[in-house]
């Protein structure tokens, strides 16, 4: 399970194996498949756990150049 946190930039997620659950607080829960993409949710604390019983393998690509800093998940105290 990751840390509660939120990105300042776009950041494009590919799940290689496993599932994984992201959870948005009240914006409810999202389960993406292996062999699928997405976009997260910019500026809204999450965080992600596998869905199912295995590990889960990602490649996060952040779309940002100005400030390098900026790719660095920040974090949050709770849910929104």
């Amino acid at each position: 399970k990751t840390d509660t946190h939120q990105h300042l930039v776009p950041l494009y997620v590919y799940v290689v194996s496993g599932e994984l659950e992201v959870d948005y607080g009240s914006k409810g829960k999202k389960v993406i498949p292996a062999g699928s993409s997405y976009i997260e949710a910019m500026n809204w604390c999450h965080y992600g756990k596998p869905a199912g019983q295995g590990p889960v393998k990602i490649i996060g690509i952040y779309l940002g150049q100005e400030k390098p800093d900026q790719i660095k998940p920040v974090s949050c105290d709770k849910l929104q």
